[in-house]
């Protein structure tokens, strides 16, 4: 009977040993698959994070390439910047000569028909340039349009004022030479914009 008994309890010890070494293997087992899957989970994300980081780069190159200027938009530009320091000029060389010589009304209202007439041909090429520019390049130069829509009627306004000061009985030599100084400077000004616009699109 006394070793029927030690029989059984043996069976029984023997039986819960096995019991709880194969309840550990498939913890583990468990285990492991988690982290598998948690590798496999990080895995994604790296590579979504990847992809995402290429498209980004990609669709900035592709953003560079459509701003910038073509050919034919280089040589308007060039067009554009020539007009200009046409107009710069002759106002310079206008103000030397009232500041100097004082005013001869009739040279200087003939003077002054040739700048206005140089204003409106520079403003005439700028607005083809603008034209030809696609909805990409001008939200890449706005700022700069922005500016020269300024600079425009600031340039209106002194030529205006020297007109103004034309058609007085007695013009005054000293008044249309800082006008005419003026539009020198305001001509600076809008040269620098084509100067900014011209590097800022890889022109």
């Amino acid at each position: 009977m006394r070793k029927r008994i030690l029989a059984f309890m043996l069976v029984c010890g023997l039986a819960a040993t096995l019991g709880w070494a194969q309840g550990r293997g498939g913890g583990g087992g468990g285990g492991a698959g988690a982290g598998q899957r948690g590798g496999g989970g990080r895995a994604g994300q790296m590579g979504a994070q990847g992809k995402g980081a290429m498209q980004t780069t990609q669709t900035r190159q592709q953003t560079r390439q459509q701003m910038r200027l073509q050919t034919q938009q280089r040589t308007q530009l060039q067009t554009c910047n020539h007009t200009a320091k046409q107009l710069r000029t002759q106002a310079r060389s206008m103000a030397r000569t009232w500041e100097r010589s004082g005013v001869n009304a009739d040279n200087a209202r003939q003077q002054m028909t040739q700048l206005q007439d140089q204003a409106k041909t520079m403003e005439q090429e700028h607005a083809r340039l603008v034209e030809s520019l696609s909805d990409v390049q001008k939200t890449a130069a706005q700022d700069r349009l922005h500016d020269m829509d300024q600079l425009r009627d600031r340039l209106q306004t002194h030529l205006r004022d020297m007109d103004g000061e034309l058609n007085q009985s007695s013009p005054s030599g000293t008044k249309l030479s800082q006008s005419a100084t003026a539009v020198e400077q305001t001509m600076k000004q809008w040269e620098e914009q084509y100067r900014k616009m011209q590097k800022e699109m890889k022109g």
